[in-house]
C-alpha cells in the first residue's frame, strides 16, 4: 500500500527562550503530544532555510522547504502571489505584493491595518484600482491585508517589507519620487475619509492609511511535483505566497472555508481537507499554518504557544489517526522572534518521522533537542520523497 507523505510547515515557529515562557521557546512550552510522539520515534535536526545571500523572508524560506533552491530560482515575492491569484505575468512584467498599512507620526505602525477583514480591504482595493491604473499599474484584491500590483512597464523600484520594519520612518523606506511614492501618497490622500476607515476609527481599530508596495519580481518557473516524482500533491494554506509556490510546483490547491492565516483560522478544516485529499489518491500533502508567525510579529507568546497546540491537536493528530502509515516532515520556514517581532535566518529545527523505520529520538520537538550537522532546507523534501518511484 502507498505510504503517504506530509510536510507540515509551522510558519515562524522557531524562536529564542522567552522570560514570559519561563525561559523556554514556544516550541518547548507548547503541549504537543502528537508532535512529540513523532519526535521520540524520529529525527530532530537543523536546517538552513534562508541562504546567506538572502534576507530572512517567508518567500525564500518556503521555497526551500518545498524543495527548491532559492539561488537561481527566486526573483521576488510578488510573482509567487500572482500565481496564487491566477494572474498571468508576461516575461517583463513586475509583480509587487501590496499591504494595507497603518501609519503614526510618519512611521509604520501596523503592517496589517489591524488584520483588516478581507471584505473591508476588498472595498478599499476596488476603490483605489483606478488610481493605480492611472499611475501605470494593475491592482488586484487578495486576502485580508495582502494584495497584488502588476506593472507592465518592466520598471523596478525598491521598498522594504513592512512586517519587519514596524516603527521605521516612511522616508527611510520609500523612494523619494517615482511610481511607488506616488501610489503611497495618492492612496494616503484618498483613504483619510474612506467609509471603511470611518467605521474602523469609530470601533477603535487601526485604519488603512496607505498602500505599501514591496517584494517585486518577475515571473518564475518551478519544477512540478509530478515532473519530479510522478505523484499527485496537494497543498493547503491561507497565504497567497505559499499557495502561489504550490500552483507553480503543480500541487492541487485545497480550498477550505474559514482559513484566515490568523489566530481564528480553521485549523480542523485544514486537517480534514488533507485527510480527504490523501483518501482521493494524493501522495504528498503540504499543510502550511501561519498563526505562529503572526503571533511572533505581534510579540504574543501565549498566542504562539496556543497556535502550536492547536496545530498539533486539530491538524496533525487527525491526519496521523487516519493515515498511520506515513512519512512526516515538520519544520518552521524561519524563526520569528517574540523579542524583536522580526524574522531571523538562523537554522530551524526539523522533525523527520517514518512509520516504517522508527528510531530513537528526543522526548520533544524543539530547538534545544535538534542536533547534527546543519543541512540545506531544500534538501529536506527529497528526503521525505525517498522511496517514491515514477
Amino acid at each position: 500500500m502507498e505510504q503517504k507523505r506530509l510536510l507540515l510547515i509551522l510558519d515562524g515557529a522557531a524562536d529564542r527562550p522567552c522570560l514570559e515562557l519561563g525561559n523556554r521557546t514556544p516550541l518547548e512550552a507548547a503541549q504537543t503530544p502528537n508532535t512529540d510522539r513523532l519526535a521520540r520515534n524520529g529525527v530532530v535536526g537543523r536546517a538552513r532555510t534562508v541562504p546567506e545571500e538572502f534576507t530572512a523572508a517567508s518567500d525564500v524560506a518556503n521555497l526551500s522547504l518545498l524543495g527548491h533552491n532559492p539561488i537561481g530560482v527566486y526573483t521576488g515575492r510578488g510573482p509567487l502571489e500572482a500565481a496564487a491569484m491566477g494572474v498571468d505575468l508576461e516575461p517583463d512584467d513586475i509583480a509587487f505584493r501590496v499591504n494595507t498599512v497603518t501609519l503614526a507620526e510618519e512611521k509604520l505602525k501596523d503592517y496589517s491595518a489591524g488584520h483588516i477583514t478581507t471584505e473591508e480591504s476588498r472595498r478599499i482595493i476596488e476603490d483605489l484600482q483606478p488610481v493605480v491604473k492611472e499611475l501605470g499599474g494593475a491592482l488586484y484584491p487578495g486576502v485580508q491585508y495582502r494584495h497584488l500590483m502588476v506593472r507592465r512597464d518592466g520598471a523596478e523600484w525598491r521598498s522594504f517589507p513592512p512586517h519587519d520594519n514596524i516603527g521605521r520612518s516612511v522616508e527611510e523606506m520609500l523612494p523619494p519620487s517615482g511610481p511607488l511614492r506616488e501610489i503611497f501618497e495618492r492612496s494616503r490622500d484618498l483613504l483619510r475619509e474612506h467609509p471603511v476607515n470611518e467605521k474602523r476609527r469609530a470601533e477603535g481599530k487601526n485604519t488603512v492609511d496607505a498602500l505599501w508596495p514591496w517584494g517585486q519580481g518577475k515571473a518564475v518557473r518551478l519544477r512540478s511535483i509530478r515532473e519530479e516524482y510522478g505523484v499527485r500533491g496537494a497543498l493547503v494554506s491561507a497565504v497567497d505566497l505559499v499557495r502561489g509556490i504550490g500552483v507553480l510546483a503543480g500541487y492541487e490547491i485545497l480550498r477550505v472555508e474559514g482559513i484566515t492565516g490568523y489566530y481564528n483560522t480553521n485549523y480542523a478544516g485544514k486537517g480534514e481537507a488533507m485527510i480527504e485529499a490523501f483518501a482521493s489518491g494524493v501522495t504528498v500533502g503540504v499543510v502550511h499554518v501561519e498563526p505562529p508567525d503572526e503571533a511572533g510579529h505581534e510579540g504574543k507568546a501565549d498566542e504562539k504557544v496556543r497556535a502550536l497546540e492547536r496545530i498539533d491537536e486539530f491538524i496533525l493528530g487527525p491526519i496521523l489517526e487516519a493515515f498511520p502509515d506515513i512519512k512526516v516532515l515538520i519544520a518552521p520556514d524561519h524563526p520569528t522572534y517574540l523579542e524583536t517581532r522580526c524574522h531571523g535566518s538562523e537554522p530551524v529545527p526539523f522533525l523527520f518521522y517514518d512509520s516504517r523505520v522508527p528510531c530513537q529520538g528526543p522526548e520533544k520537538y524543539a530547538e534545544s533537542t535538534a542536533s547534527g550537522e546543519v543541512v540545506e532546507g531544500w534538501s529536506l523534501l527529497p528526503r521525505l520523497m525517498e522511496g517514491v518511484s515514477k
